[in-house]
């Protein structure tokens, strides 16, 4: 077994060949060891290796590397500045969608809204939407239970004063 720092080089490699950068790995690195990225970089890396933490990045990192989304093995992702969980039981949120939550935003500043966020998967846009305009009567909606389970433990506490509905068994039209 070598030094994490090894570990680090060797799979900085692997994952510029696939394209992916160093961020995905530093997340990994910050995951398991629970160090702030700058420290990696600079590579300050803990003196005594755990076998288990080191197994446990390289595991990580081959998963990552054959295709299976980070997000879902560190349970969680960033979304309009918002830290919130996520499973496979919804889509990750994706930075387009950043860009419409910062145009209606912008679009509607000191106005009272109700916005009904149909099909809201891991509910990103209401949350956000809902964060940062406290006084907006904001609603979600989908029809998987697991999903509204996903929007309801975002981690924010916004997700815990927002009313969610499943639509199973409703019908729209």
């Amino acid at each position: 077994m070598k030094s994490y720092k090894d570990l680090y080089i060797y799979y900085l490699n692997k994952f510029n060949q696939k394209g992916l950068g160093k961020r995905p790995l530093l997340d990994i690195f910050e995951y398991v060891l629970n160090l702030d990225s700058n420290k990696i970089q600079l590579s300050k890396f803990p003196s005594k290796t755990n076998i288990f933490k080191y197994y446990k990045i390289s595991n990580i990192s081959k998963r990552v590397l054959n295709g299976y989304p980070l997000q879902y093995i560190l349970k969680y992702s960033y979304f309009y500045g918002l830290k919130l969980y996520v499973n496979k039981n919804v889509l990750i949120p994706r930075d387009e969608t950043e860009e419409l939550v910062k145009w209606v935003i912008d679009e509607n500043k000191g106005e009272n809204l109700k916005i009904l966020d149909l099909c809201s998967g891991s509910g990103c846009i209401g949350l956000a939407l809902k964060y940062f305009n406290k006084s907006w009567d904001v609603e979600l909606i989908d029809i998987s239970k697991k999903a509204n389970k996903v929007a309801k433990t975002a981690g924010t506490d916004t997700a815990s004063s927002m009313k969610m509905m499943s639509a199973t068994g409703v019908r729209l039209w």
